[in-house]
C-alpha cells in the first residue's frame, strides 16, 4: 500500500511538471497543422494570418460578425480571380 502511494505521488509530480511542456508541444503541433493545411488549400507563397482570439463575452458577437465579413470578402475575391 505504501509503494502505491509513493508511486502515485511521484506520478502526480511528474504530471504537474510535464504539463507545460506537453501543452506547448501540442500548440506547436496545431500551428504546424494550420500552416500545412493552409498551404495545401491556398498554395504557395503562403499569404495568410493565423491567430488566436479571446474576445470578452460582450464582444464575441461583434468579433464574429467582423471576421465573417472579412471571410466573405476573401471568398468573393478568390472566386472572382478564378473566373477571370
Amino acid at each position: 500500500m505504501r509503494d502505491q502511494e509513493n508511486f502515485r505521488n511521484s506520478l502526480l509530480q511528474w504530471c504537474y511538471t510535464s504539463y507545460g511542456e506537453v501543452f506547448s508541444s501540442w500548440m506547436h503541433f496545431c500551428a504546424v497543422r494550420v500552416f500545412a493545411e493552409s498551404i495545401l488549400r491556398y498554395g504557395l507563397p503562403p499569404s495568410f494570418l493565423a491567430c488566436v482570439l479571446a474576445p470578452s463575452v460582450k464582444g464575441e458577437k461583434k468579433v464574429r460578425s467582423i471576421l465573417e465579413g472579412l471571410c466573405d470578402n476573401t471568398h468573393r475575391q478568390v472566386k472572382h480571380q478564378s473566373f477571370t
